[in-house]
């Protein structure tokens, strides 16, 4: 769930004497600065006996071409998820586990050879994972947060570029 930030026009005037390298690495540090508390709390609430879903999160910051536009997005390295597989024996990455926490999934395993049996209770418990929604509910706590994280950081380089 994406959301602007406006209201920044006194960074973008401290900004316009600088070069276009120096604005992306500024701009980075606001984007950057907003997503953290965002990251942080996905990192807490991520349902991961291990805690390898807790150090694959990562964030990127991307301009947009030809526009004044930044993305920061908060998500989970492609690495292999340690002991996962899907079936086939092809290894999950830490992003395919996380989806699978985040919306749920079927992992086949309860009942295997081809049975067309009726699962019982335990069996269907066993091939489900239930849905956690844990980086939704973690933008939502956090977003607040993560806005007033980006205007202090906004107010920190204007009041540096202003010196």
């Amino acid at each position: 769930m994406p959301f602007e930030v406006t209201g920044l026009s006194e960074l973008k005037d401290a900004l316009t004497n600088l070069t276009p390298r120096k604005v992306r690495a500024l701009m980075g540090d606001v984007m950057e600065a907003g997503a953290e508390p965002i990251a942080e709390a996905i990192r807490a609430n991520a349902p991961d006996n291990e805690g390898t879903l807790r150090d694959a999160v990562v964030i990127r910051v991307r301009k947009a071409r030809g526009e004044d536009s930044y993305t920061a997005q908060i998500g989970f390295n492609d690495e292999q998820h340690p002991g996962s597989t899907f079936a086939g024996g092809r290894p999950a990455s830490n992003a395919n586990v996380a989806l699978m926490f985040e919306f749920g999934a079927r992992t086949g395993l309860a009942l295997r050879g081809g049975s067309r049996r009726k699962k019982t209770a335990a069996e269907h418990n066993a091939d489900t994972i239930p849905a956690t929604h844990f980086t939704q509910r973690a933008f939502e706590a956090t977003a607040q947060k993560a806005l007033d994280a980006m205007s202090e950081a906004a107010a920190a380089i204007v009041a540096k570029l202003g010196k």
